[in-house]
């Protein structure tokens, strides 16, 4: 009776594993990619915009590192949406929009929190 309840546990633990895991993944990979907004805001805030559109290339670089990991492992609305939102900040970046560059950058620092607060292992992202 014991050997028959080995295998579900098992696998239990192992999604549990996985499951921690990719939070702290997205966790660390949403946290490079905020930094990088964060320095482009700096860089526009201080009107150096070529250094706004590097750091804000170079963090939207590595967001399209982790896409196809994001597609398999959250909803790809979600995925879509930071790209769009991203390309849009590039855009605002290139044509030196502080406004609009500092509004969409806003969204998009909220929009990965929330990406990385719902991928947590906590009881109320499972019920």
């Amino acid at each position: 009776m014991m050997r028959s309840a080995i295998p579900p546990i098992a696998l239990l633990l192992f999604l549990a594993g996985f499951t921690l895991w990719n939070a702290y993944d997205i966790q660390t990979h949403t946290d490079i990619c905020i930094d990088g907004i964060d320095e482009a805001i700096r860089a526009a805030d201080q009107n150096d915009w070529s250094a706004a559109e590097e750091s804000l290339a170079a963090s939207y670089l590595h967001w399209q590192s982790r896409r196809n990991h994001l597609r398999i492992t959250v909803a790809h609305s979600i995925v879509d949406a930071a790209d769009s939102m991203y390309c849009r900040a590039i855009a605002f970046a290139q044509t030196e929009e502080l406004t609009e560059f500092r509004a969409e950058t806003a969204g998009l620092r909220i929009h990965l929190l929330h990406l990385a607060e719902s991928e947590r292992f906590l009881s109320g992202n499972v019920f």
